[in-house]
């Protein structure tokens, strides 16, 4: 069976996410690629690059979850 293309962006979000590269999630997650070509469109955004990695990354472990990728 062939994914759909949404079932595809999740799959690469989560593919990005599981090998650490926030960028690239963040990319898929506002759906601009091409982002870090304009940063500050994201600087003041309600949910900026540094809250993603957090979110993604750090808060779990501070909150005693073992991301699902470690």
């Amino acid at each position: 069976m062939l994914e759909s293309a949404a079932e595809h962006k999740v799959n690469e979000f989560f593919a990005a996410v599981e090998a650490q590269d926030f960028p690239k999630a963040f990319g898929i997650w506002n759906n601009d690629a091409d982002w870090q070509q304009h940063t500050q469109r994201y600087a003041a955004a309600a949910y900026p690059y540094g809250r993603f990695v957090i979110d993604s990354y750090i808060a779990p472990l501070a909150m005693g979850v073992r991301p699902f990728w470690l």
